[in-house]
Protein backbone atom coordinates (compact mmCIF):
# COMPACT_ATOMS: atom_id res chain seq x y z
CA UNK A 1 0.00 0.00 0.00
CA UNK A 2 1.36 3.54 -0.23
CA UNK A 3 -0.59 6.93 0.84
CA UNK A 4 -0.39 10.34 -0.60
CA UNK A 5 -1.96 13.53 1.06
CA UNK A 6 -4.04 14.75 -1.99
CA UNK A 7 -6.50 17.94 -3.24
CA UNK A 8 -9.32 16.62 -4.33
CA UNK A 9 -11.41 18.39 -6.47
CA UNK A 10 -15.02 18.06 -7.41
CA UNK A 11 -13.73 16.68 -11.04
CA UNK A 12 -11.47 14.08 -9.07
CA UNK A 13 -13.95 13.04 -6.75
CA UNK A 14 -16.17 12.24 -9.86
CA UNK A 15 -13.44 10.10 -11.23
CA UNK A 16 -13.15 8.22 -8.15
CA UNK A 17 -16.84 7.10 -7.45
CA UNK A 18 -16.50 6.03 -11.01
CA UNK A 19 -14.64 3.22 -9.67
CA UNK A 20 -17.19 2.50 -6.91
CA UNK A 21 -17.92 -0.83 -7.07
CA UNK A 22 -18.85 -2.17 -3.04
CA UNK A 23 -19.25 0.36 -1.00
CA UNK A 24 -22.58 0.53 1.06
CA UNK A 25 -26.11 2.45 0.15
CA UNK A 26 -25.11 6.30 -0.29
CA UNK A 27 -26.50 8.35 3.18
CA UNK A 28 -27.67 11.62 1.25
CA UNK A 29 -28.06 13.31 5.06
CA UNK A 30 -24.56 12.38 5.65
CA UNK A 31 -23.70 14.16 2.43
CA UNK A 32 -25.22 16.97 3.12
CA UNK A 33 -23.67 17.18 6.41
CA UNK A 34 -19.76 16.30 4.87
CA UNK A 35 -20.64 19.30 2.16
CA UNK A 36 -21.79 21.84 4.60
CA UNK A 37 -19.05 21.46 6.57
CA UNK A 38 -16.73 21.55 3.57
CA UNK A 39 -18.61 24.77 2.58
CA UNK A 40 -17.62 26.76 5.96
CA UNK A 41 -14.45 25.57 5.76
CA UNK A 42 -14.45 23.38 8.92
CA UNK A 43 -13.26 20.19 7.24
CA UNK A 44 -10.06 19.09 8.80
CA UNK A 45 -7.77 16.14 6.93
CA UNK A 46 -7.70 13.58 8.85
CA UNK A 47 -6.11 10.33 9.53
CA UNK A 48 -9.36 8.61 7.75
CA UNK A 49 -9.40 9.01 4.32
CA UNK A 50 -10.46 7.35 0.57
CA UNK A 51 -9.25 3.72 -0.08
CA UNK A 52 -8.81 2.61 -3.53
CA UNK A 53 -7.98 -1.19 -3.71
CA UNK A 54 -5.35 -3.36 -5.99
CA UNK A 55 -8.22 -3.17 -8.48
CA UNK A 56 -8.35 1.04 -8.92
CA UNK A 57 -11.68 0.49 -7.43
CA UNK A 58 -13.26 3.02 -4.76
CA UNK A 59 -13.92 0.88 -1.37
CA UNK A 60 -13.89 3.92 0.98
CA UNK A 61 -14.47 7.42 1.54
CA UNK A 62 -17.63 7.74 -1.34
CA UNK A 63 -19.42 9.89 1.18
CA UNK A 64 -16.58 12.40 1.66
CA UNK A 65 -16.29 12.51 -2.04
CA UNK A 66 -19.70 13.21 -2.81
CA UNK A 67 -19.48 15.85 -0.05
CA UNK A 68 -16.71 17.42 -2.58
CA UNK A 69 -19.10 17.27 -5.65
CA UNK A 70 -22.11 18.76 -3.43
CA UNK A 71 -19.71 21.28 -1.82
CA UNK A 72 -17.88 22.57 -5.05
CA UNK A 73 -14.95 22.69 -2.59
CA UNK A 74 -11.76 21.46 -3.30
CA UNK A 75 -10.70 19.39 -0.26
CA UNK A 76 -7.58 17.94 0.95
CA UNK A 77 -7.66 14.45 1.48
CA UNK A 78 -5.75 11.04 2.55
CA UNK A 79 -5.86 8.82 -0.06
CA UNK A 80 -4.66 5.29 0.27
CA UNK A 81 -4.08 3.31 -2.70
CA UNK A 82 -3.46 -0.47 -3.63
CA UNK A 83 -5.90 -1.79 -0.80
CA UNK A 84 -6.42 -5.45 -0.07
CA UNK A 85 -10.03 -5.49 -1.57
CA UNK A 86 -10.95 -7.74 1.64
CA UNK A 87 -10.52 -4.95 3.77
CA UNK A 88 -13.81 -3.68 2.78
CA UNK A 89 -15.36 -5.95 4.69
CA UNK A 90 -13.72 -4.26 7.98
CA UNK A 91 -14.61 -0.62 7.02
CA UNK A 92 -16.99 0.95 9.01
CA UNK A 93 -16.91 -1.53 11.77
CA UNK A 94 -15.94 0.15 14.87
CA UNK A 95 -17.84 2.28 16.93
CA UNK A 96 -18.09 6.01 15.40
CA UNK A 97 -17.68 8.08 18.23
CA UNK A 98 -20.29 10.43 19.70
CA UNK A 99 -20.32 14.13 20.29
CA UNK A 100 -19.78 13.33 24.06
CA UNK A 101 -16.41 11.34 22.93
CA UNK A 102 -15.45 14.29 20.96
CA UNK A 103 -15.89 16.78 24.01
CA UNK A 104 -13.79 14.25 26.71
CA UNK A 105 -11.22 14.13 23.81
CA UNK A 106 -10.59 17.92 23.46
CA UNK A 107 -10.57 17.96 27.44
CA UNK A 108 -13.95 18.83 28.64
CA UNK A 109 -14.83 17.89 32.12
CA UNK A 110 -18.26 16.01 32.26
CA UNK A 111 -18.22 15.64 28.20
CA UNK A 112 -21.48 13.62 27.96
CA UNK A 113 -23.39 15.60 29.93
CA UNK A 114 -22.11 18.81 28.09
CA UNK A 115 -23.05 17.25 25.13
CA UNK A 116 -26.57 15.85 25.91
CA UNK A 117 -27.48 19.49 27.45
CA UNK A 118 -26.24 20.90 23.98
CA UNK A 119 -28.78 19.13 22.43
CA UNK A 120 -31.43 20.62 24.28
CA UNK A 121 -30.15 24.06 24.08
CA UNK A 122 -30.53 23.85 20.75
CA UNK A 123 -33.73 22.91 20.48
CA UNK A 124 -34.19 25.95 22.46
CA UNK A 125 -32.54 27.78 20.24
CA UNK A 126 -34.34 26.49 17.23
CA UNK A 127 -37.91 26.64 19.18
CA UNK A 128 -38.46 23.17 18.77
CA UNK A 129 -38.75 22.01 22.41
CA UNK A 130 -42.46 20.78 20.85
CA UNK A 131 -40.46 18.24 18.67
CA UNK A 132 -41.18 14.68 19.78
CA UNK A 133 -38.27 12.20 20.63
CA UNK A 134 -34.98 12.02 20.94
CA UNK A 135 -32.47 14.39 18.98
CA UNK A 136 -28.90 14.19 18.35
CA UNK A 137 -26.03 15.22 16.48
CA UNK A 138 -27.81 14.85 12.99
CA UNK A 139 -31.32 16.41 14.05
CA UNK A 140 -29.38 19.99 14.63
CA UNK A 141 -27.18 19.87 11.95
CA UNK A 142 -23.87 20.96 13.26
CA UNK A 143 -20.49 19.00 12.95
CA UNK A 144 -18.97 17.87 16.61
CA UNK A 145 -16.71 20.46 15.76
CA UNK A 146 -19.09 23.18 15.91
CA UNK A 147 -20.46 22.10 18.96
CA UNK A 148 -17.35 22.16 20.36
CA UNK A 149 -16.66 25.78 18.94
CA UNK A 150 -20.18 26.54 20.85
CA UNK A 151 -18.93 25.63 24.35
CA UNK A 152 -15.75 27.56 23.75
CA UNK A 153 -17.66 30.19 23.57
CA UNK A 154 -19.38 30.57 26.76
CA UNK A 155 -17.38 27.98 28.60
CA UNK A 156 -17.99 28.94 32.22
CA UNK A 157 -21.70 29.25 31.18
CA UNK A 158 -21.65 25.66 29.94
CA UNK A 159 -19.65 24.51 33.01
CA UNK A 160 -22.40 26.05 35.74
CA UNK A 161 -24.77 24.33 34.25
CA UNK A 162 -23.69 21.27 34.11
CA UNK A 163 -22.31 21.42 37.74
CA UNK A 164 -25.78 22.81 39.12
CA UNK A 165 -27.95 20.09 37.22
CA UNK A 166 -25.87 16.95 38.09
CA UNK A 167 -25.92 18.41 41.95
CA UNK A 168 -29.63 18.63 41.66
CA UNK A 169 -29.44 14.86 40.06
CA UNK A 170 -27.94 13.76 42.96
CA UNK A 171 -30.86 14.77 45.04
CA UNK A 172 -33.67 13.34 43.11
CA UNK A 173 -34.23 12.04 39.30
CA UNK A 174 -37.36 14.30 38.86
CA UNK A 175 -35.21 15.26 35.26
CA UNK A 176 -32.55 14.11 33.42
CA UNK A 177 -29.90 16.19 33.62
CA UNK A 178 -29.90 16.81 30.11
CA UNK A 179 -32.89 19.65 29.93
CA UNK A 180 -31.85 20.92 33.39
CA UNK A 181 -28.25 21.90 31.61
CA UNK A 182 -29.35 23.06 28.31
CA UNK A 183 -32.23 25.01 29.91
CA UNK A 184 -29.95 26.83 32.13
CA UNK A 185 -27.44 27.08 29.52
CA UNK A 186 -29.94 29.00 26.90
CA UNK A 187 -31.62 30.85 30.14
CA UNK A 188 -27.76 32.24 31.26
CA UNK A 189 -26.53 32.54 28.14
CA UNK A 190 -28.98 33.52 25.69
CA UNK A 191 -32.04 35.11 27.38
CA UNK A 192 -29.03 36.93 29.72
CA UNK A 193 -31.18 36.00 33.07
CA UNK A 194 -28.91 36.29 36.17
CA UNK A 195 -27.93 33.14 37.69
CA UNK A 196 -29.33 33.75 40.93
CA UNK A 197 -32.84 34.08 39.58
CA UNK A 198 -32.59 30.64 37.63
CA UNK A 199 -30.91 29.17 40.41
CA UNK A 200 -33.97 30.11 42.75
CA UNK A 201 -36.50 28.69 40.37
CA UNK A 202 -34.20 25.31 40.07
CA UNK A 203 -34.11 25.12 43.96
CA UNK A 204 -37.80 25.60 44.58
CA UNK A 205 -38.45 22.67 42.08
CA UNK A 206 -36.04 20.17 43.73
CA UNK A 207 -37.04 21.32 47.60
CA UNK A 208 -34.17 23.29 47.98
CA UNK A 209 -35.73 26.22 48.92
CA UNK A 210 -39.33 27.11 49.97
CA UNK A 211 -41.72 27.05 46.87
CA UNK A 212 -43.30 30.53 46.09
CA UNK A 213 -44.85 30.12 43.04
CA UNK A 214 -48.01 27.05 42.97
CA UNK A 215 -47.03 26.39 39.64
CA UNK A 216 -43.93 24.65 40.03
CA UNK A 217 -46.03 22.00 43.19
CA UNK A 218 -48.47 21.90 40.00
CA UNK A 219 -45.97 20.70 37.27
CA UNK A 220 -44.38 18.09 39.74
CA UNK A 221 -47.25 16.82 40.79
CA UNK A 222 -47.67 16.31 37.44
CA UNK A 223 -44.42 14.20 36.73
CA UNK A 224 -44.51 12.04 40.04
CA UNK A 225 -48.33 10.45 39.47
CA UNK A 226 -47.39 9.93 36.12
CA UNK A 227 -44.45 7.58 37.46
CA UNK A 228 -46.68 6.26 40.25
CA UNK A 229 -49.30 5.53 37.69
CA UNK A 230 -46.35 2.95 35.89
CA UNK A 231 -47.00 5.30 32.63
CA UNK A 232 -43.99 7.75 33.62
CA UNK A 233 -43.37 11.06 31.25
CA UNK A 234 -40.95 10.71 28.59
CA UNK A 235 -38.27 13.18 28.30
CA UNK A 236 -39.53 14.78 25.98
CA UNK A 237 -42.97 15.64 27.83
CA UNK A 238 -40.77 16.37 30.98
CA UNK A 239 -38.69 19.40 29.04
CA UNK A 240 -41.94 20.87 27.69
CA UNK A 241 -43.58 21.06 31.55
CA UNK A 242 -40.36 22.33 32.46
CA UNK A 243 -40.23 24.99 29.90
CA UNK A 244 -43.61 25.53 30.78
CA UNK A 245 -42.92 26.01 34.33
CA UNK A 246 -40.47 28.43 34.07
CA UNK A 247 -41.71 30.64 31.44
CA UNK A 248 -44.85 31.17 33.77
CA UNK A 249 -42.58 31.61 37.15
CA UNK A 250 -40.79 34.31 35.70
CA UNK A 251 -43.93 36.23 34.37
CA UNK A 252 -45.11 35.86 38.02
CA UNK A 253 -48.69 34.49 37.91
CA UNK A 254 -49.65 31.26 39.59
CA UNK A 255 -51.47 28.17 37.79
CA UNK A 256 -53.75 25.70 39.09
CA UNK A 257 -52.62 23.54 35.94
CA UNK A 258 -50.79 23.48 33.32
CA UNK A 259 -50.88 21.20 30.06
CA UNK A 260 -48.75 20.35 27.48
CA UNK A 261 -48.90 22.46 23.93
CA UNK A 262 -50.92 21.21 21.08
CA UNK A 263 -48.71 19.55 18.38
CA UNK A 264 -48.19 22.87 15.85
CA UNK A 265 -47.56 24.84 19.08
CA UNK A 266 -44.21 26.97 19.03
CA UNK A 267 -43.14 26.57 22.99
CA UNK A 268 -40.17 29.20 23.90
CA UNK A 269 -38.23 29.44 26.99
CA UNK A 270 -38.76 32.82 27.73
Amino acid sequence: MRTEILKITPDKARKYLERNRTNRPLNKRTVSQYAAQMTKNLWLLSGEGIAIDSDNNLINGQHRLEAIKLSGKTVKMLVVFDVDPETFKVYDTGKVRSAGDIFSIAGVNNGTAVSAGMMKYLLLQKKRVNTAGRVGVRDVKLSKSELLDIYYRNPTQWDIAVIIALKYYSKNRLFPPSIVIGLIAYLIIDKKHPLIKVESFFNETYDMEPVTNKTITVMKNIIIQAALSGRPLDIASKFKYLVKAWNIYLSGEQYDKISLPKKDEILEAH
